[in-house]
Parts: C-alpha cells; structure tokens; sequence
C-alpha cells in the first residue's frame, strides 16, 4: 500500500466515523434504529451460535490424537470462531435484506436526512433498481464473499504459512464487502448494476476498505455488535456526502475516477 491509499483508507474510516457521532444524536435516527435492531440481533445470535457449536463439534480432539494434531485442531478452532465472528454479521445484514429488501435503506435515509435533508429527499423519491435486481445483487455479493471465505479457510490448513495469512486476508475481505454492503441503499437509488458497483467499489476501493476496517470490528462483537448495526448504517450516509460526487448521479459517479 502506497501513503496515498492509506491516507485515502483514513478519509473512508474517518467519514464513517464522524457519520456515525453525528447521527447518533439525531432523534428519529434513533427511533429507526430502535425498530430494525431486535430482527437483526436475533439473526446474527442465531448465526453466531450455530457457527461457534459447529465450530466446537468438527475441532474436537480424539484421545488418540498427537500433540500436533490437537495443536493444528486448537489453531483451527480460533480460525474458525474468528471467521464466524466476522462473517456473522454480513451473514444476518443479507438475511435481513432478503427477507425485508428496504431493511438497510431505513436507517441509511434517517441518517441521510439527519445529515441533509434536501440531499436525501431528492435521493429517496427516486425508484432505484427494484427489488428483484436489488436482491440478486446482494445473493451475488454475498456468494462470492462466501466463496473467498472458503478459499481463505483452506488456505489456513497450509501448514506454516496459512496461520500467518489467512487472518488478516479474512478480515480484509470481510471488511471490503462490509464497506460495500453498507453503500448498498445508495447504489440501489443510483440503479447501479453490479457490474457498474464493482467498478466504483474498485476505484473507491481504499475509502471503503477504511470505511470497512472501523465497522466490520464493531459489527462482529458478539451479543454487543449487532446493537450498532443502524446506527453504522445510518453513519455510513456521511461517507456518501464526504467521499463521493455531490450530485448523485450514476454516471458522475463512474466517471469520477476513471
């Protein structure tokens, strides 16, 4: 990473964070948030809990094991639970938006209105994708994600190098796709394509992982993380004002770094 990336990184992460301040002392973002977190929470328990037993039962010494396979089974068990915590909370934010599509668009809107309200208005009168394109977007995101997940997963198993590596590649590409679920509400409004969403996730790819790196920690604290889930997402409407084009449109938006 070059200084430029990670001066861009801490423009992503530091949006987010003054969104996230800012919104909370909003009233009726409050109110949003309250509504859609019981949902998400019960989702995100019902994954963490699954995940962490399914964790404990497949990682489970015999008594004929050697020391080096109990070692290699413990290394797999915090593997696993680290992944779990992770992936959990993008794992309850896509069940939530399948089941209920406009379930990140709530909080993401009081924040954008708390934030600016002409903006938002503007913004929110506008059709967007529709919910069947939006929600094949979001199965094709998440597939893929689960797919390098799997991949880092085995590539932890590699002796010697995979301890070393598949950590910090799990927590970026979970971060990487939490930054992007977050702007998911605004490229919806846009009518991005998904192709046109890797595009900017592409060229806006250091802001988002910066974005990314300061929510997906938050999100993955087990009971406490999912609690915070609209007020992330209301936050993350700061990130739209202070990163990208002002005038909300597609094609400014593709253009802006090409």
């Amino acid at each position: 990473m070059t200084d430029s990336y990670l001066s861009r990184m801490l423009v992503g992460a530091s949006a987010a964070a003054k969104g996230i301040s800012t919104v909370y002392k909003d009233t009726e973002v409050r109110k949003t948030y309250r509504v859609i977190v019981l949902g998400l929470l019960a989702v995100s328990l019902f994954f963490n809990l699954s995940g962490g037993y399914a964790v404990w039962h497949f990682t489970q010494a015999q008594s004929d094991s050697s020391s080096w396979q109990v070692w290699g089974l413990l290394f797999l068990r915090f593997l696993g639970w680290f992944a779990v915590l992770l992936i959990s909370p993008l794992v309850a934010i896509t069940t939530c938006n399948l089941l209920f599509p406009v379930f990140s668009e709530i909080p993401f809107f009081a924040g954008l209105l708390s934030l600016n309200p002409e903006r938002g208005a503007a913004l929110k009168k506008r059709a967007g994708l529709g919910t069947r394109a939006a929600i094949l977007n979001s199965v094709r995101r998440f597939g893929a994600f689960g797919l390098v997940s799997v991949g880092i997963f085995l590539l932890g198993l590699v002796p010697a190098v995979g301890p070393l590596v598949a950590p910090p590649l799990q927590l970026y590409f979970t971060a990487r796709t939490v930054g992007w679920e977050m702007m998911d509400p605004y490229f919806d409004r846009l009518g991005l394509s998904s192709t046109d969403q890797k595009v900017i996730v592409r060229q806006y790819s250091a802001e988002i992982l910066g974005m990314g790196l300061l929510c997906s920690p938050l999100l993955a604290i087990p009971l406490f993380g999912p609690l915070l889930f609209g007020l992330v997402q209301a936050g993350s409407a700061n990130f739209v004002l202070a990163v990208f084009p002002s005038s909300d449109c597609a094609e400014d938006l593709l253009a802006s770094r090409a």
